[in-house]
């Protein structure tokens, strides 16, 4: 384990802020700590370093890597994911209809091979996937070279990665002087949080090693020279996450889920993007 300052403020003084577990673990007794630092960012700190991490990612019912079958929670996240795409696409093609495409932390590529198949020549890279499909594929960040591209994606990626200051070094040499970057993160803010507490399914100990809100990402990407074009929300995020907190399944559970999602719902007509439970942007370089 490992303790860091904080990412945005470099600062070293925190307040604990709760304690999670590992949604996968078995074990009563291990907990994680996420601290909250004086310019508010929230992160997990001490942590797993990036060699003890990967032990992490082998359970088999981890979403970006698991196997699907026929499950309702496996038929949801397949319908939640051919919605998502759609819209993804739909979204970059406003600022990028064609180019080269690199998506950061894809796990088996079903971004990269949507964009492949409309319009984008995609490249896929993921320090933990054992994707062994037809696109290029890079288990290392660092490994690309001479390459430049029009659009990196990043999907629910950014809140798992250790050494933020190479990613972002990397991103900047790879991503053409008029390209977008693109990025997604579970949102600290999602009002859904506050009705499962230790149990929100986006804490995800210890994968997820920083919690973001608008604030603190668009703190983060201005510090590393980027700049927010456009903002969304991800609702279908909500329903998901909603979806995978309730642990135990009951009809109360079943009852507070749909409760919460009708919640979540009229939230969003009111106030935005502000509690969704998926923060969207679209960046260029200053």
């Amino acid at each position: 384990m490992e303790l860091i300052n904080c990412p945005i403020c470099d600062g070293s003084e925190f307040q604990n802020f709760i304690k999670v577990k590992d949604r996968f673990s078995l074990s009563e007794i291990e907990d994680f700590q996420l601290v909250k630092c004086n310019c508010s960012f929230i992160f997990l700190n001490p942590r797993p370093n990036s060699d003890e991490i990967s032990n992490f990612y082998t359970h088999t019912d981890y979403d970006p890597h698991k196997k699907r079958n026929f499950s309702f929670y496996d038929l949801i996240y397949k319908l939640v994911q051919k919605v998502a795409l759609k819209i993804k696409h739909g979204r970059i093609i406003k600022f990028k209809n064609k180019g080269e495409l690199l998506d950061i932390g894809g796990g088996q590529g079903e971004f990269a091979i949507y964009m492949q198949n409309n319009g984008f020549s995609s490249t896929l890279q993921d320090n933990f996937s054992n994707y062994k499909g037809s696109l290029k594929f890079y288990s290392n960040i660092d490994k690309i070279k001479n390459k430049f591209f029009d659009v990196i994606s990043m999907w629910h990626v950014l809140e798992h990665v250790h050494d933020l200051e190479n990613l972002f070094n990397s991103i900047n040499k790879l991503l053409n002087k008029n390209g977008i970057f693109v990025i997604a993160v579970p949102n600290h803010d999602a009002l859904e949080r506050k009705y499962f507490h230790d149990k929100w399914t986006p804490y995800d100990a210890p994968r997820h090693l920083y919690h973001f809100d608008m604030f603190s990402l668009e703190s983060l990407l201005n510090k590393n020279g980027f700049e927010i074009s456009k903002k969304y929300s991800m609702i279908q995020d909500s329903f998901y996450n909603i979806l995978l907190s309730i642990h135990k399944k009951s009809i109360f559970s079943l009852i507070k889920g749909i409760y919460v999602s009708v919640l979540t719902i009229f939230n969003m007509l009111i106030n935005g993007r502000k509690n969704a439970s998926t923060i969207m942007v679209i960046c260029k370089k200053v």
